[in-house]
């Protein structure tokens, strides 16, 4: 329990690690499109572990930011470093970023559906309180 966090922390951070290492690695060969290819994967994962450690409370808008980012990045790299003609939203709609995304909108759904029968709760409560002193 109290490990999740720096384990999940962790391996994201690797994971940029080995980005990193392959973006350098990829520069250092003067293969600058696959160098810069590499550092836009890096951002969204970046994003993510960086937010996950600063910012717990604020987890779901770390992974709307960390999605947002990861989407950019396949669009980036669809557009301008390797550019195609077709199959760039595809890419867009199947990377990790998409996925994120959808997970996190499905989160901030059943919060907001979780707070609205809370509130009608509370009213309803509420009527049958003022209900029984006015009888």
């Amino acid at each position: 329990h109290h490990l999740v966090r720096p384990v999940g922390v962790a391996s994201t951070s690797a994971s940029a690690a080995a980005f990193a290492a392959a973006a350098l690695g990829n520069a250092a060969q003067g293969n600058a499109r696959a160098a810069l290819s590499c550092w836009l994967d890096v951002i969204p994962v970046t994003i993510f572990s960086t937010g996950a450690w600063f910012f717990e409370h604020r987890l779901l808008s770390v992974c709307y930011a960390s999605a947002a980012a990861n989407i950019a990045s396949v669009a980036a790299k669809g557009y301008s470093i390797y550019p195609q003609q077709t199959g760039v939203v595809q890419s867009m709609c199947t990377c990790a970023g998409a996925a994120l995304l959808v997970f996190s909108l499905a989160v901030s759904a059943g919060r907001a559906r979780v707070i609205f029968r809370a509130r009608r709760m509370v009213r309803a409560d509420q009527r049958r309180y003022d209900d029984a002193w006015d009888r």
